[in-house]
């Protein structure tokens, strides 16, 4: 058990070291053309506003007391009947009323910047388009956690030797151990 979860785990933290490593900026996007320009970037920056009408407030199913405040992200002259590509998710403190001038201080929300919501193995699971059936939605929306940024590649990059060492050596265990009880195997009829 020990060799699996290291492995996955080396894994894991081992796309976001070269993510990392690749994007050391973030990608910069116009939420116009989003959806026809987007190439998978992880660290985006995206010039557009938020459709504060169709925003969805919702408890943090992770951590106490923050709750999840997912917003549109749409050009200037959009409309209802155009497609949405893009949501900005908020972390923010469920004990206050929400407050969109203290949100949105500074760049904040007119140049939204953050990591992609991410998981295990590929983009998180989306249900903002079910909580907010009036709206249209590309197939595949995009979800940005703003205010995040790349955990630095030093940090992931150590965790993930240290993981492949784990897995390593628990792989030479179990190896260790099976030849132990077999006899030594190896040996044909």
């Amino acid at each position: 058990m020990l060799f699996v979860g290291s492995a996955i785990t080396a894994i894991a933290t081992g796309r976001a070291t070269l993510t990392s490593l690749r994007e050391v900026a973030p990608t910069r996007y116009e939420a116009g053309v989003f959806s026809e320009t987007y190439a998978g970037e992880k660290w985006l920056e995206i010039d557009g506003r938020l459709a504060r009408e169709y925003a969805d407030l919702r408890p943090s199913s992770r951590s106490k007391g923050r709750a999840n405040l997912d917003v549109p992200v749409v050009p200037p002259d959009w409309s209802p009947d155009r497609p949405v590509a893009l949501i900005a998710s908020f972390s923010i403190d469920s004990s206050v009323p929400l407050d969109w001038e203290e949100l949105c201080q500074g760049e904040r929300c007119e140049l939204l910047r953050g990591e992609v919501r991410a998981g295990l193995f590929g983009p998180a699971p989306n249900d903002f388009p079910e909580r907010v059936p009036e709206l249209r939605f590309v197939d595949d929306p995009v979800a940005i956690n703003i205010g995040t940024e790349p955990t630095p590649p030093w940090t992931l990059g150590g965790l993930s030797v240290f993981m492949c060492l784990t897995a390593l050596a628990s792989g030479l265990g179990l190896r260790g151990e099976y030849l132990e009880r077999c006899g030594g195997g190896g040996g044909g009829p």
